[in-house]
């Protein structure tokens, strides 16, 4: 399960919007991936598992959290 700080995190970004000097106004958008810090694994190791997670959530859209599971 997605944290609920993360949840809240992501829906705040949501929300978020950037108006430009030209009048056009871009909304924002944030993907999550996470990963615990496992003592059987390196830290390199614990960031690669967070950077696959975060890949995964672009991939299923935008706005989402992707949490890692060893296989």
């Amino acid at each position: 399960p997605v944290p609920r700080s993360l949840r809240t995190m992501g829906a705040g970004l949501q929300e978020t919007s950037a108006e430009l000097s030209n009048g056009q106004t871009l909304r924002v958008t944030a993907s999550f991936g996470i990963a615990p810090l496992d003592p059987e694994l390196s830290v390199r190791d614990s960031i690669r598992n967070a950077d696959r997670s975060m890949y995964a959530a672009k991939e299923a859209g935008r706005n989402q959290v992707r949490v890692w599971k060893k296989p």
